[in-house]
């Protein structure tokens, strides 16, 4: 799908918080609002961001990224109603500065001609110390945060890589939009069958899109007073 679809999302720089704040709940409760026809679902479809222009400020200082996040958080939102399972602002922030590349927004264009992005997957390369004691003791792991992206290490040349999160919109949990999602999302990590995958799932819905993509569950851990699935996927080869 186009990039030039996330036009219809702002650029958040230099807007007030609470401003933002309003766009995103506005356009959560247009979602749950919207009634999702099968042929809605014909332009259901994955935004990507590969590359931008390098600035000695970072991906902040691209008016594309920043949609990117803005149109990711939007999505993430969507997928989750209360703030303990929603991902926190300044760690999406952090972490798609570097893992933009890998994650990949899921969306479609609503009766107000709108694209809305609707759920998303995200992963990236992790540090294989960290790796090896979530997996050796996960009910050590109290705060998914802990598990950041590697900034300067490629994922041809990472062991572990963590899946942030793969989910859809409640209302868009129907078996076509699912096939998409997690077809492509097999066929991406597929290139990358030498890693070991983790990932943490905060409800059976997303575990469900984890077993589909080829993890099984390894423990049950604690996480934030919530009891939540460590899954993993082993290297295919």
């Amino acid at each position: 799908m186009n990039f030039d679809v996330l036009n219809d999302i702002p650029d958040p720089q230099n807007r007030p918080f609470d401003e933002i704040e309003t766009w995103v709940n506005q356009r959560v409760a247009a979602i749950q609002r919207a009634s999702f026809a099968p042929e809605c679902t014909k332009t259901f479809g994955a935004v990507t961001l590969e590359t931008i222009p390098p600035s000695p400020f970072g991906p902040e200082a691209s008016t594309a990224w920043r949609r990117f996040f803005l149109a990711t958080l939007l999505a993430d939102w969507a997928c989750y109603e209360t703030p303990q399972t929603r991902v926190d602002v300044a760690r999406l922030r952090y972490i798609l500065t570097t893992a933009y590349p890998t994650t990949r927004v899921w969306g479609m264009t609503l009766e107000d001609g709108l694209f809305t992005p609707l759920g998303y997957t995200c992963w990236y390369p992790i540090d294989p110390l960290i790796a090896e004691a979530v997996l050796k003791n996960p009910e050590a792991i109290h705060d998914r945060g802990l598990i950041l992206p590697l900034r300067f290490v490629e994922s041809t040349k990472a062991s572990h890589a963590y899946l942030m999160n793969i989910s859809l919109a409640p209302s868009l949990r129907n078996a076509e939009c699912v096939r998409k999602l997690t077809h492509a999302f097999q066929k991406e990590i597929a290139s990358a069958a030498h890693l070991t995958f983790l990932a943490i799932t905060l409800d059976p819905h997303e575990e469900r899109l984890c077993r589909i993509g080829g993890f099984s569950s390894a423990a049950i851990i604690e996480v934030q007073g919530d009891h939540e699935q460590l899954c993993v996927r082993p290297p295919l080869k």
